[in-house]
């Protein structure tokens, strides 16, 4: 009987402890290899002192009484999984709508349980891939487009359907289109532009080291085709507050038109920013 005992609980201790690694080699932010063995030492360690209560209250089971008492372990165990994962799931889906400034439907409970049935997948995409995990990286182009998710979950508050208007169909982040939709609505940033030429607004700030090499491209690009308006977010703050620049470097482009053409925040690098203008001019 010892060693059937032993054969048992070993199968499971290995069990645990394999799982657990697999889980470690997930995680994404390891700063070196001494990281992993670390952890994997510690979860181990974990494992073992369990492996040993186990022993201790199994010391005078049967066979079956030990596999019906590990199967109850792993029961509580998962159960335990579960609600700590539903929890974490549910804050994610809560803190996307903060930071995104979006309000839930009359439909939130319902779907965000559907959700959660679905292992965490969006309920309105057929395929279980990474990029359909709610939220799923289409939300925001739904939301931007059509003013709701498709599932139905995130809407856009009162009013932010109006000012994506003039810009709810270029191909750009919701934030980034935000400001784009801002800046067609305020008179002074409209004033700004020149007829029949680019116009380019560079929204920066001194200390802003990406900034800096965007300001090196567009001297290098510019032409007497192209009107570059710099605006200094800390001399301007009233401007950018009412834009919602909360982000630099931040780059609006007009066509010759005096149209919205694009709009994005951080660095995109030399050629694909002359790829932008010479398109804009087009």
């Amino acid at each position: 009987m010892g060693d059937v005992k032993g054969k048992i609980l070993k199968e499971a201790f290995i069990g645990d402890v394999n799982r657990g690694i697999e889980e470690i080699k997930k995680i994404e932010d390891f700063s070196d290899r001494d990281t992993f063995f670390d952890l994997a030492t510690q979860y181990h360690s974990m494992v073992a002192e369990k492996y040993q209560r186990i022993l201790e209250k199994t010391a005078k089971m049967g066979k079956k009484e030990i596999i019906e008492f590990i199967e109850n372990e792993l029961k509580k165990e998962n159960a335990a999984r579960k609600k700590l994962w539903e929890e974490q799931e549910k804050a994610t889906i809560e803190e996307f709508a903060m930071k995104h400034g979006l309000k839930f439907t009359e439909r939130k409970d319902r779907l965000i349980d559907a959700i959660l049935k679905k292992d965490g997948f969006c309920p309105c995409r057929k395929e279980k891939k990474s990029e359909n995990i709610c939220p799923c990286e289409y939300a925001l182009k739904d939301i931007m487009r059509n003013g709701k998710c498709l599932c139905g979950l995130f809407a856009a508050p009162d009013g932010l359907m109006e000012v994506l208007k003039p810009v709810k169909s270029l191909n750009i982040d919701l934030e980034d289109a935000i400001r784009l939709g801002k800046m067609v609505k305020d008179n002074e940033i409209m004033e700004m532009l020149e007829k029949n030429k680019v116009t380019v607004f560079d929204f920066y700030a001194d200390w802003c080291q990406p900034c800096k090499e965007i300001d090196k491209d567009i001297e290098k690009i510019k032409t007497d085709e192209i009107v570059i308006k710099r605006i200094n977010v800390d001399e301007e703050g009233k401007l950018s507050d009412k834009l919602n620049i909360d982000a630099i470097p931040f780059v609006a482009v007009f066509n010759r038109k005096g149209m919205p053409f694009t709009a994005f925040t951080g660095y995109l690098g030399e050629e694909q920013l002359r790829d932008v203008i010479r398109k804009a001019g087009g």
